[in-house]
Parts: structure tokens; sequence; C-alpha cells
């Protein structure tokens, strides 16, 4: 049936993840939705504190000006406004509670594991993470990203959140991921040599110092074996947070 022909199919929109429904396809929009449609919704969001990474943007099909900006997040409510959109006045949802029974067990399980961090800040990361997933919130997880940082070479690593946007057409928003690893600490100071020369490293780069940053900040550098992981990718390795306030 169509199904078959939607898994199967190399013609083209299918076999593309583009924004749809002529380029390609997207889980992140609905199929009658534009590009420029969303990418007013998004400066909109913009303006009003709401990040993009956690969420999916859909229009409806019975009313051409109504919008619904769909967050993922346990708690289920709606804040509605008012703007324009195309020149016309249109209506814009934003839905939080998407994938809620997913984020309320995620939530929970974060809120748990804080009782067993090894330290302040992987407690305050936890629990801020727990609050995020909650909430839907995304500067709520922008805070744990700050503890997240503070954490240097800490036994247990967690990676976690919507920081991917590799899979996004715009480049706006984020699939979940999850790693969870032990530092491997042989393998961790061997490759300290390479942090350690970085500075050195980027004077020989092929490209003039104007294309790097004012300030080199060294990165905590660290080798792990995974225990778990959860995601679309498979990295040989990650520079994470992926959020230039925090590299």
């Amino acid at each position: 049936g169509q199904i078959g022909v939607n898994l199967f199919t190399v013609d083209v929109p299918y076999r593309n993840l583009a924004f749809p429904p002529i380029k390609g396809q997207s889980p992140y929009y609905s199929k009658n939705i534009t590009e420029a449609e969303v990418k007013e919704i998004d400066a909109f969001l913009l303006i009003k504190d709401i990040a993009t990474f956690n969420t999916r943007v859909f229009k409806s099909i019975t009313n051409s000006n109504e919008y619904f900006v769909r967050v993922a997040a346990a708690e289920r409510r709606r804040v509605t406004f008012e703007t324009t959109i195309g020149g016309n006045s249109a209506q814009v949802h934003i839905d939080y509670g998407d994938y809620d029974f997913i984020m309320r067990r995620i939530s929970d399980e974060f809120h748990q594991a804080s009782k067993y961090a090894g330290n302040d800040n992987q407690r305050q990361c936890l629990e801020w993470l727990a609050k995020h997933m909650n909430t839907g919130n995304f500067n709520d997880y922008f805070e744990s990203q700050k503890y997240w940082v503070k954490d240097k070479e800490p036994v247990v690593e967690l990676i976690t959140g919507f920081q991917m946007t590799y899979l996004d057409p715009l480049q706006m928003r984020a699939e979940f991921l999850t790693l969870v690893g032990l530092n491997d600490r042989v393998e961790s100071a061997r490759t300290l040599n390479v942090v350690r020369n970085a500075e050195k490293m980027l004077s020989m780069l092929p490209w003039p110092k104007e294309f790097e940053k004012d300030t080199f900040s060294r990165p905590d550098f660290s080798c792990v074996t995974v225990q778990t992981y959860g995601g679309n990718l498979t990295p040989l390795g990650m520079c994470v947070p992926n959020f230039q306030d925090f590299k």
C-alpha cells in the first residue's frame, strides 16, 4: 500500500530529507506549510524567547491562518499569540506536551538520578534537565549546560537533549539523543596532549586567524566507553554543547 511506497521509493520527494512537500519530507513540518511561513514563525518565536530546538511546526488544514508549534514537554498547556504571517493576520498556538508520556518519564528519571550525583554541579545539571523535560522551556536546558560545562573530567559522562539539528532542512530543530559513558582515564590522558598543543596547531591551519575566535577556550577532552546510546547518529566523537554561548 501507500506505506510501502513511502518507505521504499527512490523518487523525489520521498527519498530526500528536505522541506516538504516538493523538495523532500521532514517530520518537523506539515506538508501544507511553506518554508517562508516557517521562517516567519521562527522569527516570531525568537521575539517571544521561545527556542526552536525541541519544536515541530504544523499548519491547520481547515484554516490557512492558523499554526501550531508543538513543544516537547511533559506538561500539557497551550499559549496562543496573534501575529502576522505572509501579510495576513494569523494565530500561532504554542502547544506544550508533544511526546508528553516520554518526556515525563525522562524528567522523572533525571530527578531520581540527581539524588546520586557525585557533586553539586552534577546535581544542578540533572535537576535543571528534569525541569526542562517537564516544562519544555529551553532556558532551563541552557541552565543545565552551565553546570555540565563546569563538571570537569567526571567518572560518568552524560550528554543528552535536543542538540543535533543536522536532519532539519532549516537547521533550527533538533533530534533528541542521550549518551552515557564511563571516562577512560588512560585514553583521556593521552588525548590531553592534543588539547595542550591546540593553540599551536591552530596557528598551522590553512586559514587566517580571523576565521578563529578571538580567545581560544581550551576544551575538557575526554575519551569514554559508551554504556548506552540513544539517537539517530553514531558519531566517532562529539564537540558539545552544540551552542555557541557555551563554547
